[in-house]
């Protein structure tokens, strides 16, 4: 005597199908929760003088690729209003600064008038 059971698993394939459909979406809306998050914050947060705005208005997020295991999102700033934003974010090259006259405050406290 033999006893056949067939099992189908169609239903179970269809339900682990929508499980990882839903986890992908889910993972999908956290990622963009998380940028816009950490644009948010570095609006908030920034360590320059925001002097017109433009920069700190220029700060934002946007996505930079998904596939089947992996979501990336970066924040960037500058662009055309603020063109100047890696100079405030990374500084610049060492370079003479001319004024006529140029005026600044020394470390030691001197009020200092100079050319260059």
């Amino acid at each position: 005597m033999s006893t056949t059971v067939d099992f189908d698993l169609t239903s179970i394939k269809a339900s682990f199908e929508d499980v990882c459909r839903r986890v992908r979406v889910g993972a999908e809306e956290l990622a963009i929760n998380v940028a816009e998050a950490g644009a948010d914050y570095a609006r908030d947060n920034h360590g320059y003088t925001d002097r017109t705005g433009d920069l700190t208005g220029s700060i934002q997020w946007r996505p930079v690729s998904a596939s089947a295991d992996q979501i990336t999102t970066e924040i960037v700033a500058g662009g055309r209003k603020a063109p100047y934003a890696r100079i405030i974010e990374e500084g610049s090259k060492p370079h003479k600064i001319r004024g006529n006259p140029l005026v600044f405050t020394a470390k030691s406290g001197d009020l200092v008038f100079c050319r260059e």
